[in-house]
């Protein structure tokens, strides 16, 4: 992406799609599989494709938490939400920090964003220059191949001072590609206002996933189908 997709929907995105009890729920699941699986000493943590930082409310309870982002729009919600977090703008294939962490998390599917296996792959050999020996990474697909399923998503929000209409087409672009059409109704200050926009997801197998976790150099210790993510998730170990 060069540009910033999420410019018109991050001033009601938390709105939408933050869920408390939601993103709750999952940080007990990643505390969960630090404690199985991570074999490093700190509490260093690095959420990619971090967004506002919704998970991060729950997460700085219990890590050391930095965030990177490609959205400077969603950063910036980001950073006034958590002043004290360090977050950096960057791409998740490429991005280059000073420091090493030893737990990377990828939420919400956000890494169906990178929308090829190349990058895929890329991707995940770049987050593992990141990680400390010991260290887990924690990848939750947007979809797979094998169980992507077309849907209309319809939702409803209300808040004190915002009302939000959703309806959202998910449909099978390609084999390997989804493609979201976003309808939204926004109500503030006496106005309704439509948004409308396109964008594409990436759909890996679950062999490809497993394939760029191993190819990336770490172990594979757990595939995740449990209810505290829905989406599901890989863990992956970096062996000291």
């Amino acid at each position: 992406m060069t540009n910033d997709e999420w410019k018109d929907i991050v001033t009601y995105y938390d709105e939408l799609y933050v869920k408390p009890e939601q993103y709750q729920t999952e940080v007990q699941q990643v505390l969960s599989f630090c404690q199985n699986y991570q074999q490093s000493d700190g509490k260093r943590l690095l959420d990619v494709a971090c967004g506002t930082g919704g998970h991060i409310t729950y997460l700085q309870d219990h890590f050391q938490v930095s965030g990177v982002d490609l959205s400077e729009s969603m950063l910036a919600v980001a950073r006034k939400k958590f002043p004290d977090v360090p977050f950096y703008q960057g791409n998740m294939t490429d991005f280059s920090l000073d420091r090493q962490f030893d737990v990377i998390i990828y939420l919400y599917g956000s890494i169906g964003f990178v929308r090829t296996n190349e990058k895929l792959k890329l991707t995940l050999k770049n987050m593992v220059r990141h990680l400390l020996p010991g260290g887990i990474a924690i990848i939750v697909p947007w979809s797979t191949t094998e169980s992507f399923q077309e849907k209309i998503v319809v939702d409803a929000v209300k808040h004190p001072h915002m009302r939000i209409a959703r309806m959202e087409n998910v449909k099978r672009k390609a084999i390997d590609c989804v493609e979201v059409t976003f309808h939204h109704l926004i109500g503030q200050n006496g106005e309704v206002k439509y948004h409308t926009q396109r964008m594409e997801i990436g759909l890996f197998s679950h062999n490809e996933y497993v394939s760029a976790i191993e190819e990336a150099g770490l172990q594979l210790v757990e595939i995740y189908d449990g209810p505290n993510i829905r989406m599901g998730a890989f863990v992956g170990r970096l062996t000291r």
